[in-house]
């Protein structure tokens, strides 16, 4: 299915009442969800990581979701309450400020654990250390 890097659920766990912001005729956020992911993926491309071949990793490339969950959990939290603060300094406004901050932190402690050889497993030898900005090589 989608892969994606965090569930509705996960969102819940720092916002309980979540839910009662999700856009009419739709059930949950994976529309934010996925726009996150896709923007954690864009943010690799940006930095110029790509497999063995030269094309661009996608995020089935990313083996170990555990290791991007925080970061995709508050680039989306802080993108819905983006979305739905009206008003400079509301409290979504605020909201918003908080999880761009703990986005911040959590995408600098991210190691990301890649599969840049295409054979289905990320190898010791096959991450990056998003603080550094460096591939690594263990």
């Amino acid at each position: 299915g989608d892969y994606l890097f965090c569930s509705d659920g996960d969102l819940r766990a720092h916002e309980p009442d979540i839910m009662k912001w999700v856009t009419e005729g739709r059930s949950s956020f994976k529309d934010v969800i996925r726009r996150s992911q896709g923007l954690i993926m864009a943010w690799i491309d940006e930095k110029g990581y790509c497999n063995v071949y030269g094309k661009k990793l996608t995020k089935r490339d990313v083996i170990d979701i555990e290791e991007v969950k925080q970061w995709s959990i508050f680039m989306t939290l802080r993108l819905i309450f983006q979305g739905i603060s009206n008003s400079v300094d509301d409290v979504f406004d605020r909201k918003a400020k908080q999880y761009a901050e703990n986005e911040l932190a959590a995408s600098q402690r991210v190691v990301l654990r890649l599969d840049t050889d295409k054979d289905g497993v990320a190898d010791n030898n096959e991450g990056i250390d998003t603080f550094s900005g460096s591939l690594y090589r263990r």
